[in-house]
């Protein structure tokens, strides 16, 4: 189906680029969405950085030296976390060539995996995963948000162990591939985690502070953290849904801070410590019938999590 441009014409993307933006002028990142014959994959990061003409918006004929400058760039992502991930996917890809396109992305088994929070899996002996999202999916990601306004490592975590329980033996997924969905999400939380004082007026709170601000708290030293520069507890669901269905960046985008290898580790262990803690508590409820629900074993489960971790989400260098 043809998709129309900005002033509602269809066109090429013809060597990559877009003639409804003006390549080296203001709108050179102007969204456009995928015209016919353009490739996509699985991923919102890789398709919305195509959409915004940070790599060709054709979605052909990527390499790294393509895709590491273009991460760093819409996402302000550390060098050596673009580098790990560039270089990381290459080699899961199992390609044999350092070229490829996006529609590379969604062979299933190889980064592409079951379980994803708002795609669907692959069909019985089908090499390729659906590359759009699935709408009921994504509802069910957001109605696993606490609060209805964002969506944190708790609320992402219990997400993630619901898609992967209902899965024959409670899981879907191998050990690298669950590891590579919680680092999918853990990024997201991380890139997209800026401060929005209109989030905190309705109620959301600030992310818990750093190891180091705590003990400089402890010395009196830190100041009050201020709405209008310190990050909520979570990303809104409007910019995720934004994002995810559209892929497509918030008006005005500007990366907030850097996100880094360590940022990404921090909350990806974060996130499986509270899955683990999830599970154990369901797996309680399922044994001993008379204990409350599911979902109080869940509830406990996050709290316990939060005593024990305060690493915060996004802010860690």
């Amino acid at each position: 189906m043809s998709q129309t441009m900005l002033d509602g014409s269809s066109h090429s993307h013809a060597d990559g680029k877009c003639p409804a933006a003006d390549i080296f002028g203001p709108n050179r990142h102007a969204f456009c969405p995928p015209q016919d014959g353009d490739l996509r994959s699985p991923c919102p990061a890789v398709n919305t950085m195509a959409n915004h003409g940070y790599i060709p918006r054709d979605g052909k004929h990527l390499n790294a030296d393509i895709i590491i400058p273009a991460l760093m760039e819409c996402y302000n992502i550390s060098k050596p976390f673009a580098l790990v991930l560039t270089y990381g996917s290459l080699h899961l890809l199992q390609q044999g060539t350092k070229e490829f396109s996006l529609h590379d992305l969604a062979r299933h088994g190889y980064i592409e995996h079951n379980a994803s929070l708002c795609h669907a899996d692959a069909g019985p002996g089908e090499e390729y995963a659906p590359v759009h999202p699935d709408l009921k999916m994504m509802q069910e990601f957001f109605a696993d948000s606490a609060g209805g306004l964002v969506m944190n490592t708790e609320d992402v975590a219990r997400a993630r162990v619901r898609r992967e329980s209902s899965y024959p033996g409670g899981s879907g997924l191998d050990l690298n591939h669950a590891v590579i969905a919680c680092g999918e999400i853990s990024a997201v939380l991380n890139i997209f985690n800026h401060p929005d004082p209109q989030l905190v007026a309705r109620g959301v709170p600030l992310q818990p502070p750093s190891t180091f601000s705590w003990l400089f708290g402890l010395l009196g030293l830190a100041r009050s953290p201020d709405p209008e520069i310190t990050p909520t507890d979570g990303v809104s669901i409007n910019v995720l849904r934004r994002w995810l269905q559209e892929e497509r960046l918030p008006e005005g985008w500007k990366p907030y801070h850097e996100t880094t290898l360590r940022s990404i580790l921090l909350t990806t262990n974060k996130m499986r410590s509270i899955m683990r803690k999830l599970r154990a508590e369901a797996s309680v409820d399922e044994v001993n019938p008379s204990s409350t629900t599911i979902a109080s074993g869940v509830s406990a489960g996050i709290a316990a999590t939060k005593d024990e971790t305060s690493s915060s989400t996004g802010t860690v260098s």
